[in-house]
């Protein structure tokens, strides 16, 4: 059971970050910007969580 505990925190952790990522209602707003700086020819920063999900991959 504490096994069990500890692999399924950080997936909740993960999870949690993702839904926060992907329900943020900024979100289109901010994929309009990043829209027009590709455009411009400007490379978008990674935020914090999409690093550590690449680092997962």
């Amino acid at each position: 059971m504490t096994l069990f505990a500890l692999v399924s925190l950080p997936n909740n952790i993960l999870s949690s970050v993702i839904s926060k990522q992907y329900n943020n209602p900024n979100k289109v707003k901010g994929r309009r910007i990043d829209r027009q700086n590709r455009r411009k020819g400007i490379v978008r920063k990674l935020s914090k969580t999409e690093l550590t999900l690449q680092g997962l991959d």
